[in-house]
């Protein structure tokens, strides 16, 4: 970037799938498979809306 040499490692492991009613997303690594390549972890749990909050049908979502 800006003639500047970067690594930059490719993100992967994203995958979406709604099903009738149900959502269900996935970004990165899961818990354990961070634990697994050695990663120091914090987790934590969010709730929040499935969609934007004028989206017909939204509902909540635990992250």
């Amino acid at each position: 970037m800006m003639g500047i040499s970067a690594l930059y490692a490719p993100v992967e492991g994203t995958s979406v799938l709604q099903a009738f009613d149900l959502n269900i997303g996935r970004t990165g690594l899961s818990e354990a498979e961070a634990r697994k390549l050695g990663y120091n972890i914090v987790t934590s749990v969010s709730c929040g809306l499935d969609s934007t909050h004028y989206y017909p049908m939204h509902a909540n979502i635990t992250t």
